[in-house]
């Protein structure tokens, strides 16, 4: 489990992480393995 909290967004409704063919990725797991991309809703990317 992957807890985001942000001080900036008090009702989150979603989460992306590196979803972009370009991203470079900063986070692992304790076995030193990088996660992969991955979102939790079903937008639109292209707006």
């Amino acid at each position: 489990m992957t807890l985001l909290p942000s001080e900036n967004v008090e009702n989150p409704v979603a989460v992306r992480y590196a979803c972009q063919d370009y991203a470079m990725g900063d986070l692992f797991n304790t076995e030193g393995l990088p996660a992969l991309s991955f979102r939790t809703d079903d937008w639109d990317m292209n707006n």
